[in-house]
């Protein structure tokens, strides 16, 4: 997986039943994708269709694909270091990075998210089966 290569140390551990140190398993990724961060766009994964408000995890990773805004964990990792790029237009909602998806040992499935907090943007995991709403963005390169 690139998030194993490029990203490694933004992957979650947890302790299993023997005591060992494990990473979250990373169950679907993307390959780093070619942007500027400063010319990102925020674009809902909304559609005016979409009458209640929010749409489920699945449908979300659909229309990442269709709205190129599929970034994965590498892209985040990239965003991350690169933070004061990020256009400030971003910071009242959630970056999502639907392009890597990563299983916890809960064996709940997740997928990485940039959120604008304490002044800096920081990563957070969000789970899939969740639903995404108006806070929730893609980065769209222009």
């Amino acid at each position: 997986s690139i998030a194993l290569i490029l990203a490694a140390e933004l992957i979650p551990e947890y302790t299993d039943k023997n005591g060992d140190k494990r990473k979250w398993e990373i169950v679907e990724d993307v390959v780093p994708s070619q942007f500027d961060t400063s010319k990102l766009k925020p674009c809902s994964c909304l559609k005016s269709s979409d009458k209640k408000g929010y749409i489920d995890g699945p449908e979300m990773r659909k229309r990442a694909v269709k709205f190129m805004g599929n970034l994965g964990l590498s892209d985040g990792k990239r965003m991350l270091d690169e933070q004061n790029k990020i256009p400030t237009e971003f910071r009242d909602f959630y970056i999502l990075l639907p392009g890597t998806v990563l299983c916890g040992s809960d064996s709940v499935l997740r997928v990485p998210c940039l959120v604008w907090r304490g002044g800096r943007w920081v990563l957070s995991f969000y789970w899939l089966d969740d639903d995404f709403g108006g806070r929730a963005r893609f980065a769209c390169s222009e």
